[in-house]
């Protein structure tokens, strides 16, 4: 997979690059300083996966919602210092991948790449503690979705893939993607991550978080 950096700190760079250059599957094709940079280097670049990892929350959040504006197929991993969930959903809303915190281990942040490269959505442990709290059982309108668009977001947010939803349900992987398709198109949605949010906030799906 190819990555971008987007960083303004040159002692955090260098700590992150070191640790990635290890990885064969992983290959560091540009770094970006600022909001301009990065943009560019997202569209003219055309990178797997951008870890954005300002100094600055804030900016991380700026960036990402421009990020998301000019290209909303880009799929972005988040370092952040907040441990708040309530921040944490507004950057998956924006288009994030996933949100990680930045004292986690080399290894995780590693695992993390990866898995938001093959287009695995997962969420930190703050948000799904605070997402698993507003969770009720009940009879629930799923608006226009069918049952098994329902299980396809379920085995999403569980943090599968689509051959491995494809394999829990005895479907094909293409039956998979197309109602992927179908979901994004009912809940005017532009990605899975979205589509996920809509499903906790509207109390459809509940949280199994999966073993990595």
């Amino acid at each position: 997979m190819e990555l971008l950096i987007v960083n303004d700190s040159e002692i955090m760079y260098r700590g992150l690059k070191t640790i990635l250059e290890l990885e064969k599957d992983i290959k560091l094709v540009a770094h970006a300083t600022n909001k301009n940079e990065a943009i560019d280097k997202a569209i003219n670049g055309n990178p797997s996966v951008i870890l954005l990892a300002l100094d600055s929350d804030n900016s991380n959040l700026n960036l990402c919602n421009e990020l998301h504006t000019v290209k909303p197929s880009i799929k972005v991993l988040v370092l952040s210092s907040s441990e708040k969930s309530e921040q944490a959903i507004e950057f998956l809303k924006l288009g994030a991948s996933s949100i990680i915190e930045k004292e986690v281990a080399a290894r995780d942040l590693i695992n993390a790449i990866r898995l938001v490269a093959r287009g695995q959505t997962f969420m930190p442990s703050t948000v799904t503690n605070s997402l698993k709290k507003q969770v009720v059982g009940g009879s629930i309108d799923y608006k226009d979705l069918t049952l098994r668009e329902v299980e396809i977001l379920q085995g999403i947010a569980s943090g599968f893939s689509n051959k491995e939803i494809a394999h829990n349900y005895q479907i094909g992987e293409t039956t998979v993607k197309t109602h992927l398709r179908h979901i994004l198109k009912k809940l005017d949605v532009t990605n899975r991550t979205s589509a996920v949010l809509y499903a906790y906030e509207n109390k459809w799906i509940k949280i199994n978080k999966r073993n990595q």
